[in-house]
């Protein structure tokens, strides 16, 4: 499989699983993605201080914000940008797009998972969902990095429910899960 960092399945999924949801990823146009992820990292990517809107671009998605964006008077100190999740990976893009015209560094919490992707961890601040130990040392070390960052101005981006939004029995209106007590 070319560019396995785009997918939600890994090496120690058990292959049944990961067939599932690389059959899965492959019906949901997997493929057209890996051709616009050819070009927004060899294109984009370290040539571009807007990779995250030049991606909404390439995906052919635009942003309709109400009122004046980037703020006009835009506040010195701690910026924290709370967004819901219930669209998937477009919400997160959107958001970085956004976070990136206010013209000053940004990082977002996000699933470690999402890391496979190379070009993400300069934008980034690793939250582990795994029940271990180790996850929450990764966690408790994240939230102070974010914590030292939000006192030197540097944006934080938070999807305080640490997922997509769903639907309840797998039908219907998509309900954000439960905001998580991290954030706080």
């Amino acid at each position: 499989m070319k560019f396995k960092e785009l997918s939600y399945a890994n090496e120690t999924d058990p292959l049944f699983k990961r067939l599932v949801i690389r059959t899965v990823e492959n019906l949901s146009g997997r493929n057209k993605y890996v051709k616009v992820y050819k070009i927004w990292r060899s294109e984009v990517v370290g040539k571009s201080d807007r990779v995250f809107s030049r991606m909404l671009e390439l995906i052919d998605i635009g942003l309709s914000v109400k009122g004046n964006w980037p703020p006009a008077n835009l506040p010195e100190g701690p910026i924290v940008m709370v967004a819901n999740h219930p669209y998937g990976i477009a919400d997160g893009i959107a958001v970085l797009a956004l976070a990136e015209q206010l013209g000053r560094p940004f990082k977002v919490l996000i699933n470690d998972q999402l890391l496979k992707v190379p070009e993400m961890r300069p934008y980034s601040l690793p939250i582990s969902f795994e029940e271990t130990k180790e996850a929450l040392a990764i966690n408790l070390a994240t939230r102070n990095e974010a914590l030292r960052l939000l006192k030197q101005g540097v944006t934080i981006v938070i999807f305080p429910a640490g997922g997509v939004a769903t639907a309840p029995k797998g039908f219907g209106p998509a309900e954000d899960l439960p905001w998580k007590m991290f954030p706080a």
